[in-house]
């Protein structure tokens, strides 16, 4: 608890959080420096940092901090906040907040490309003894209010809106393919207008979605898909349930900063009746396609048909797709391949046969 006795190792920051090894990767948040691990994609447990607004704003520019035990609260002792596994159901994770009390020994140096490195010790008063201890590398979460830059590339990003239905759930998504084999997929819904409601998924680091609803009636919401691998990527927006997707083929670049628009028209929309031979069983699926002398690949083909739900069981030899947007799709059944424009007002026929 003497932080002019800590050591700090040149190792990756570990130790012992609620009696467990504790190895986290760590990022800034507005005013927040957060070590956390995750399992299965969520917060297993974790210990933040919450400087006071005046500290927060020099964090760009690189920081050296001691605290002692016996220093009273204040605007040069952050808050410590753990938050560990609860033994209630309906509570996943404990909160334990520290405004004094602890040792901590903290450096950071200047935001790089969209990170901020640095070294760390803390030991915190609790019946366990917690403490963790080494060097990181955090990634620095941008305000919602600034939009993504070249730290950020490769990225896409944009408006969403649905034309004639402000008061819709909304959810944004991609699909790409950086390596065979290793596929790229991740989506966010939310509520086309809220003020003040957003959302960020970042659990498949270090991609990072994005979604700020609308602050108002007649104005767009905003997605942001950041720190994608350089690849060909399907980028959409849907109606959950009910479509129609608006949607668009991209290729990114290790530099590139796309803005694609997505406008929803439920007023736009086709439909689809697929024959298949009547001993044949399984789904009918779609993809949209924008080169249907291009066969997509089968594993990118499925998570594009289950992304947006375009899966229909064959009754009577015959799957039923409405809501539609316009264009080109593919359409698989096992085997079983066929290509058909969809035209609004109109239904398209497909057979496909053996």
């Amino acid at each position: 608890m003497d932080p002019t006795k800590h050591i700090v190792p040149t190792a990756p920051v570990a130790g012992k959080i609620a009696g467990t090894t504790f190895t986290p990767e760590a990022q800034i948040q507005s005013e927040t420096l957060t070590f956390r691990v995750l399992k299965d994609g969520l917060p297993e447990r974790l210990v933040s940092i919450q400087f006071s607004p005046e500290r927060a704003k020099t964090l760009v520019e690189g920081l050296k901090l001691i605290v002692r035990p016996e220093q009273r609260p204040g605007s040069d002792v952050p808050i410590l906040m753990t938050e560990v596994p609860s033994t209630k159901p309906e509570k996943p994770l404990e909160p334990h907040a520290y405004t004094n009390g602890y040792a901590m020994t903290l450096e950071l140096g200047r935001r790089d490309r969209g990170k901020l490195s640095g070294k760390i010790s803390v030991s915190i008063p609790n019946d366990d003894k917690d403490y963790f201890a080494g060097t990181f590398t955090a990634e620095w979460v941008r305000p919602i209010t600034e939009l993504p830059g070249p730290d950020d590339a490769p990225f896409i990003q944009g408006k969403a809106s649905v034309t004639g239905r402000p008061e819709t759930l909304v959810k944004v998504g991609y699909v790409g393919l950086p390596k065979p084999g290793e596929f790229a997929v991740d989506a966010i819904e939310m509520p086309l207008v809220g003020l003040n409601r957003w959302a960020r998924s970042d659990f498949s680091p270090p991609r990072v979605t994005t979604f700020v609803s609308a602050e108002a009636v007649g104005k767009a919401a905003r997605y942001e898909h950041t720190h994608l691998s350089p690849a060909r990527y399907f980028v959409y927006g849907v109606i959950p349930e009910k479509g129609p997707a608006a949607s668009k083929w991209v290729t990114l670049t290790p530099d590139s900063q796309l803005t694609v628009d997505l406008t929803i028209d439920p007023s736009a929309v086709g439909s689809l009746e697929v024959t298949v031979p009547a001993d044949t069983k399984g789904k009918v699926q779609l993809a949209p396609v924008d080169d249907p002398m291009t066969r997509l690949d089968p594993t990118l083909f499925v998570l594009i048909a289950a992304s947006l739900r375009l899966e229909q069981e064959a009754t009577g030899g015959v799957a039923k797709f409405a809501h539609l947007a316009p264009g080109k799709y593919e359409v698989r059944l096992d085997t079983l391949f066929g290509v058909v424009e969809i035209k609004a007002g109109e239904t398209a026929k497909l057979e496909l046969k053996k």
